[in-house]
């Protein structure tokens, strides 16, 4: 049987004899974790090598870290964050494309997006980020390893 976890959103596959019933009051417990996505960028998804290596990464830059999320927007019950470790000068979106794991969304999405948060707040953190990139393709940095990822290449990797 295929279980979430509604503390951390995780999924496991147990058997019905790892199965109880919940404690009496437990019930009533509203679930912790929340569905939720970085903010202004995008990677490959787990199919692709870049994928794989950018989720180890989040998982890396993340686990076992006690993160501060700024909410910019819910859009369809997915919050839409940046995760900051107070250790570190740089968010975890900004890391994941310095290290050319993550790309910046189209202006195009940005302008929506930002039509559904707090604006000002989102430009400045796209132009940021904007930046980051622009210095992980000059020295050609995870997907810019061969140059320019163009918007076909974006297609048929599914960023």
């Amino acid at each position: 049987h295929k279980v979430l976890y509604i503390d951390h959103g995780n999924v496991g596959t147990v058997t019905a004899s790892q199965c109880r019933s919940l404690d009496n009051g437990l019930e009533a417990t509203p679930p912790c974790a929340r569905e939720a996505e970085l903010a202004l960028v995008r990677s490959r998804e787990l199919n692709y090598d870049e994928g794989v290596e950018a989720a180890r990464a989040l998982a890396s830059l993340a686990w076992g870290k006690e993160l501060t999320a700024r909410i910019h927007a819910v859009e369809e019950g997915k919050m839409m964050v940046t995760l900051y470790d107070p250790v570190s000068p740089v968010s975890l979106n900004e890391e994941l494309v310095k290290r050319g794991l993550a790309r910046v969304v189209s202006e195009r999405e940005a302008g929506v997006f930002g039509r559904n948060s707090q604006e000002e707040a989102v430009k400045e953190i796209f132009e940021k980020l904007k930046e980051t990139q622009e210095g992980a393709r000059k020295e050609r940095r995870g997907i810019w390893v061969y140059g320019d990822v163009g918007e076909d290449d974006d297609e048929r990797a599914k960023y």
